[in-house]
């Protein structure tokens, strides 16, 4: 399991060979020598060894700020509140962990895998694939051969901001460069006033700054560079107008801002658990600033920021950094079961026997198949905190020796890789866990790829989560509740949609509307009373919730940053500038049999509500049960509890109202999503009177269509649209480049015209490997049960030994494609449309013509993935372009594609929601829970289980409600006074729970309030 501790600075002995002739003598500059008793001075530096001179002689005590280390204990002394390493390497590494990373890749003592690692490294190098700088400046450590380290000083770059690896090659052949080369170097810091992040240069100067945790990045390459330079003679004897970047400064800054009060620090340890500015219930550590995306990437440096002050001082920050110290747990606990990619062999960069799991998308940025912590981070972590956990990633994850040539940063694997270090893999994980520094609540009814999994959100985003207060996922084989949509952007549809996804309407949680919402922040963005502060535009009031976006000025805008305009994006309030918009308040999981959490997203709301609690339970192993209680402050406040799907959400029976992308239905029973994998049924039992509203899915304008110079497509052809929207265009045929001209009425006016280009973008709908032989009778693929002629009208490009075809395909049955195929041996197809997309935005057109394309079937489309209306009720489309013209975006089935909404008929000042999910296999039985109330308690019969609730906020000390039942049911009591003895008596099918003595059972509530009863 996981090993707390480290060995912080370990200690080995230096091989005479490795020292000597691999890492050459000190510089003048680093005249001093290392101590090896410990010592600790008075700037609290463990001084385990400097790494200094053994020649050298003391002259006299420690004198600050220079370039001498006058009593030769391995350390120069400062006046910014620590001490720096007298040699290099020693922001990187230091030089004994140098000495026993060569010992292990090269000379008599080398060993696998470093020693492969390291060959290989070495191979590509001299067959003329360049390294990376880092990797070259190991070569020519490795190796001394000087070939090495000319081709270092050659490829050093002449302009630019430095990069981590080249500043890790300075490190490591500081001592062999010339003072030209760091001259440059200088230069090119200079040379940009904001280098590395912004204002970092005026930083290093003042000494002062608030790093935010999103700068991780550039914070670990300022340091890098402060951390070489610092009390060298270039850097002691420059022109500060000439080289601005002051080192030692910031090597000062950086020791305030890993300090136990240091804003960076703070940070760290809020994004990973600690409570001290956080008032949700105390949980487990790990946790993210705000997505995977940037968790993974820049935000991950943390960890470099940690690594190199504590080589460069001697001072250890690492331990309590809790958000880098629980990384690996915290990944490995947030891991789809359902998206994974299983290798039966080595592949490009993975190892046989492993498997890819991609991590939970609470915000989608597009760059979201996130499977473990930055590979470049993922050695030195493990080495640093002893992790095995981590460790598991550097065995089972991305592997650099299978990733082909030239192997790039495979100086961190040789440097820290530790083979010692034995792993954890995810199985060894609780089937629940509680992180309460992001307020993510992970659950699932095992650690086999099939099983349900869900994650529960109630907490700040601390940057860029946004507006997900009590929202969540559910999943179970395929993706079934996800969040809708993702940064996608570029154009004006697409930079609407980043809005809608950054907003709770894409979230899974709950919408109240007040027709005459405002900001509710008065001038210092302290919260005011209701209807106070900046009023919100139609097109901005959505019923959700307000976090970080700044609100619009106009209607119709949507805006995304800041801008220094009105908004909740600090709260001048609070030490770290957050504002608490949801805390997980309740948490218990029972290992086998349930895991229940309760998240308070009241402030997440404007003044329009007094609270919103929301109750999670997941009974094991694939029923979820969700309640709610919601007050708003005037009664007719519509409230909608929504969730996003992917596969289409079925009512049985006809619609009572319809349109284009909605159905509506007045107290459905039961609401189902199929998929071959998996089918989820929601029933929804409270409010008992209900109006479910459902959008999603294409409206299909034209279908069909022949279009060619001649003969074109006529206004009585093509429907029209219930609000202007973009239109998708599909073109099936024999000449499909091209341009089609289309002429309607749009928003951008009447009468318009646009050519739509068609360049080869193509929406891919499948891809699959036949099972024989492609033929001129068509394509067999036995692994496919289509419905008759679904793919008809659609295109389909098979790759063959010889050029690829591209066949209209005619129609299809349960296996088999028809159309003009050539006789192929094929190892893959792909079923595929061209389409290009418009942007004006028409609802009626007139005309469609073209001059040089040959379309046989001409198909006009609109999808409804990501409609959503206001609070006056107009409808608003947030669907993003699909052509892949603007941000590499096509449709992607699984950001969502249909918005269940379930409202209540007659909105009271006090609603409950009470919805129960069951994911089984197709073909299962899946019993219909009943609904069981009084005034006091709300609940449910699912299966042989009782569930209730409070109707109200706080603890009940007694009630009774009617329970019909034919069988025993156990049963599960919430929202009562944790640690209090109830007393459970039952008469036929009432229940009385009491804390006074009624003549029934007796058994104590847990400490989050959960009593277990069984019911006769």
């Amino acid at each position: 399991m996981q090993n707390q501790g480290k060995p912080s600075m370990r200690l080995v002995v230096l091989l005479s060979v490795v020292a000597g002739s691999m890492l050459g003598a000190c510089s003048d500059d680093d005249s001093g020598h290392g101590n090896q008793n410990g010592n600790v001075n008075q700037n609290g530096n463990v001084n385990q060894n400097g790494n200094g001179n053994d020649n050298c002689q003391p002259i006299g005590p420690e004198v600050p700020d220079n370039d001498v280390d006058e009593d030769c204990d391995g350390w120069l002394g400062t006046s910014v509140g620590v001490d720096v390493r007298s040699t290099h390497p020693r922001v990187i590494v230091d030089r004994q962990k140098l000495a026993e990373a060569l010992d292990r890749m090269v000379g008599p003592n080398a060993r696998d895998p470093y020693k492969t690692w390291f060959q290989l490294i070495k191979d590509s190098e001299d067959g003329g694939d360049d390294v990376d700088l880092g990797s070259l400046a190991l070569l020519y450590r490795g190796t001394g051969d000087s070939t090495y380290l000319e081709a270092f000083e050659a490829r050093v770059p002449e302009t630019g901001d430095p990069e981590l690896t080249e500043l890790v090659g300075f490190d490591l052949l500081w001592d062999d460069l010339p003072d030209d080369l760091k001259t440059r170097v200088m230069d090119r810091v200079a040379a940009n006033e904001n280098c590395w992040y912004y204002h970092s240069i005026h930083q290093s100067q003042t000494g002062e700054a608030n790093w935010g945790y999103h700068s991780a990045i550039g914070v670990a390459r300022a340091l890098a560079y402060a951390g070489i330079f610092a009390l060298t003679p270039l850097e002691m004897n420059k022109d500060p107008d000439a080289h601005p970047f002051d080192a030692l400064t910031y090597v000062g800054l950086a020791a305030k801002q890993l300090a136990d009060g240091g804003h960076f620090r703070l940070m760290e340890n809020r994004v990973g658990g600690d409570p001290t500015y956080n008032d949700a219930l105390p949980g487990d550590f790990g946790g993210m600033y705000d997505n995977f995306g940037y968790d993974s990437a820049e935000e991950s440096y943390s960890i470099n920021v940690i690594s190199e002050f504590m080589f460069l001082t001697g001072q250890d920050r690492s331990d309590g950094a809790l958000h880098d110290q629980y990384r690996a747990r915290f990944y490995q606990n947030m891991a789809y079961p359902q998206i994974l990619t299983h290798f039966d062999q080595d592949q490009w960069c993975r190892k046989a026997g492993t498997e890819l799991h991609v991590d939970a998308r609470i915000w989608d940025t597009q760059t979201d198949s996130i499977s473990q912590p930055r590979t470049d981070a993922v050695a030195l972590t493990g080495w640093l905190y002893q992790d095995e956990r981590m460790q598991y990633y550097a065995n089972n994850g991305v592997v650099r020796s299978l990733c082909g040539k030239p192997y790039n940063g495979m100086y961190w694997d040789l440097l820290f890789y530790d083979d010692g270090l034995g792993e954890d893999p995810p199985s060894t994980n609780p089937t629940a866990m509680y992180f309460n520094g992001p307020g993510l609540v992970t659950m699932r009814s095992d650690w086999s790829n099939d099983a349900a999994f869900g994650v529960f959100i109630a907490g700040e985003g601390i940057s860029r989560r946004y507006e997900d207060a009590n929202s969540f996922l559910i999943h179970r084989k395929v993706n079934v509740f996800p969040h809708g949509g993702a940064r996608i952007r570029f154009n004006e549809d697409n930079d609407r949609h980043h809005w809608y996804h950054i907003r709770s309407i894409a979230k899974n949680t709950l919408k109240i509307f007040d027709p005459q919402e405002c900001l509710d922040l008065d001038a210092s963005s302290n919260r005011g009373p209701l209807h106070s502060g900046t009023r919100l535009v139609d097109s901005d009031n959505m019923g959700g919730q307000l976090f970080e976006t700044q609100v619009s000025e106009h209607d119709g805008e949507y805006v995304i940053s800041s801008g220094g305009k009105p908004g909740r994006m600090n709260n001048p309030n609070d030490p770290l500038g957050q504002y608490e918009v949801a805390n997980v308040t309740k948490f218990e999981h029972v290992d086998g049999a349930y895991t229940y959490t309760v998240g308070d997203g009241t402030a997440a709301y404007t003044r329009k509500i007094d609270y919103f609690e929301r109750e999670f339970l997941f009974l094991r192993p694939d029923r979820f049960v969700i309640f709610d209680r919601v007050k708003s402050v005037d009664p007719s406040y519509k409230k909608v509890w929504v969730v996003h799907t992917v596969d289409e959400p079925v009512v049985a029976g006809q619609a009572d109202d319809q349109a284009q992308g909605m159905k509506a239905y007045v107290d459905p029973d039961e609401i189902v999503i199929s998929n071959p994998a998996n089918v989820t049924s929601v029933v929804p039992l409270l409010p008992e009177h209900r109006r479910v509203v459902i959008r999603g899915g294409d409206t299909i304008l034209a279908a069909g269509l022949p279009l060619r110079q001649g003969q074109s497509v006529t206004e009585s052809q093509v429907a029209d649209l219930e609000i202007p929207r973009w239109i998708e265009v599909f073109a099936v045929g024999s000449d499909v480049d091209g341009h089609v001209t289309i002429t309607g009425d749009a928003l951008e006016g009447n009468g318009v015209t646009e050519d739509v280009l068609f360049d080869g973008a193509q929406q891919n709908e499948l891809t699959s490997v036949p099972t024989e032989a492609v033929s001129v009778s068509g394509l067999t693929d036995d692994t496919q049960n289509w419905e008759a002629d679904r793919w008809a009208g659609y295109m389909v490009l098979v790759h063959c030994s010889g050029d690829p075809q591209r066949v209209v395909i005619t129609g299809n049955d349960a296996h088999h494609l028809f159309g003009s195929f050539g006789d192929c041996s094929s190892w893959a197809y792909t079923i595929y449309r061209p389409v290009a997309n418009t942007y004006n935005h028409f609802s009626h057109i007139t005309s469609i013509t073209t001059d040089d394309m040959d379309v046989d079937n001409l198909t006009l489309s609109v999808p409804h993935y990501f409609d959503a209306a206001d609070a006056t009720g107009r409808l608003h489309s947030f669907s993003p372009h699909t052509d892949g013209r603007d941000d590499h975006y096509t449709k992607r089935k699984d950001l969502g594609q249909w918005t269940v909404n379930i409202e209540a008929s007659q909105p009271a000042l006090l609603d409950n929601f009470l919805n129960v999910i069951t994911l089984r296999d197709p073909g299962q039985p899946i019993p219909v829970p009943l609904l069981v109330q009084s005034a006091h308690v709300a609940g449910a019969v699912i299966e042989n289980h009782l569930v209730l609730f409070a109707r109200e906020p706080g603890n009940l000390d007694a009630f009774s409600i009617d329970v019909p039942h034919g069988q025993a049911l156990d049963a599960l009591m919430f929202d009562l006074e944790p640690g209090a003895t109830y007393y459970v008596h039952v008469t036929g099918t009432t229940v009385d729970v009491s804390q006074t003595d009624n003549g029934g059972q007796s058994a104590a509530a847990s400490s989050m309030g959960v009593l277990r009863a069984s019911i006769p």
